[in-house]
């Protein structure tokens, strides 16, 4: 398929609470959308985001460089663009920002081919005609009070999830505790997860892994830096408590290395971040060859698309109040069903935006060729 033309916005969308965990807070989401348009006149979106900041580095990278590059390529796929991106980035690196910047596009070009086969993406990835996917209840939670903690847990249990995660990470391990208790109590024998979004240390995360391990918590994610991956195989030895990360990762070398080397129990790369559906399905397949488990990070408006397509899918992430499913933005999205996701069923990944509701959150805005 040749691209014709290239747009790209960045919008910022207030989440819809203040967002807070162990090391950030903040209060909105940055979204780059890029809409390709081919000679067929299909038209292939895609997106990724940055948490408030950043966003513009991302769309100058695409409308500056990237969007010449696509016009000029010919015949594109997914394949054979992943096979250029190494040269197409050369002069900068394919790391970091290029990865979330490719993943936008990655994605668009696999929602343009799945529309061009009249397939949608998750078949068309070799998944099932009528997938659902396991989800639990997420956010971002850690200045809720133990009572609005609580209630918001209800709420999702009474919609029919089966299992929840918290955040964790307060100054004092003992607050930890007594918030993962509560939830207990709310939601018994369904799985619990905690997520300290990197604002332990190793020592820290052996003490009190242990005590969690104790409580029945189902997985403990992101206890210490990202990056720290001889650390996290310790932790994985040492502890009983399954490990789950890997969204902070944005460096293939590292995210092949968290797989192989098999330093966590439950493998979280984001497909938004770590280079799009070629990219995270490579990862998957890998993960599947070892034996680990697939619960990507965030972007669940994508994530149930490869989560339907692969055998080693274990959770899709919920994230009311982050996600674009409940910004009011979208006019079609994926479906939840007594804790199942359903991606929507249609060609390609069935994400339809209301551009003029989307509008009055546009930055930037780019329109080539």
């Amino acid at each position: 398929m040749r691209i014709t033309s290239v747009e790209v916005g960045l919008y910022k969308i207030p989440s819809r609470h203040i967002q807070e965990n162990s090391i950030a807070r903040f209060t909105a989401y940055e979204w780059t959308i890029v809409r390709l348009k081919f000679s067929n006149n299909i038209e292939g979106i895609g997106w990724t985001y940055t948490q408030g900041r950043g966003g513009s580095s991302i769309f100058h990278l695409i409308t500056d460089y990237w969007a010449k590059e696509l016009l000029s390529e010919g015949d594109l796929d997914p394949l054979t663009l992943n096979k250029k991106v190494w040269s197409l980035t050369y002069s900068y690196g394919l790391e970091g920002l290029s990865r979330l910047a490719y993943s936008a596009i990655d994605i668009a070009l696999w929602d343009g081919l799945a529309k061009s086969h009249d397939l949608p993406l998750y078949e068309m990835l070799g998944g099932p005609k009528s997938p659902k996917v396991k989800a639990y209840r997420s956010a971002i939670d850690l200045n809720f009070s133990i009572e609005e903690l609580v209630d918001d847990v209800k709420k999702f249990k009474n919609m029919g999830f089966k299992a929840f995660k918290i955040k964790v990470g307060k100054p004092n391990f003992e607050e930890d505790i007594e918030r993962i208790k509560a939830v207990k109590e709310v939601i018994g024998s369904y799985p619990l997860m905690v997520d300290v979004n990197r604002g332990w240390n190793f020592q820290d995360t052996i003490r009190r892994g242990k005590v969690l391990y104790d409580l029945g918590v189902y997985w403990l994610e992101e206890p210490i830096e990202a990056d720290l991956l001889d650390q996290y195989k310790m932790l994985r030895e040492k502890l009983d408590i399954p490990i789950a990360a890997g969204e902070s990762l944005y460096n293939g070398f590292e995210q092949t290395r968290l797989i192989i080397e098999k330093c966590v129990d439950i493998v979280q790369l984001d497909v938004l971040r770590s280079g799009g559906i070629t990219e995270w399905m490579k990862y998957a397949k890998l993960a599947e060859s070892l034996g680990l488990p697939m619960a990507p990070h965030f972007g669940e408006e994508i994530s149930v698309q490869v989560l339907s397509a692969i055998k080693n899918a274990l959770f899709l992430e919920h994230l009311p109040g982050s996600n674009l499913n409940d910004s009011g933005v979208l006019k079609s999205s994926l479906k939840f069903e007594d804790g199942y996701a359903i991606p929507p069923d249609k060609a390609g990944h069935g994400i339809e935006f209301d551009w003029e509701k989307l509008s009055k959150y546009q930055v930037l805005y780019s329109k080539i060729g």
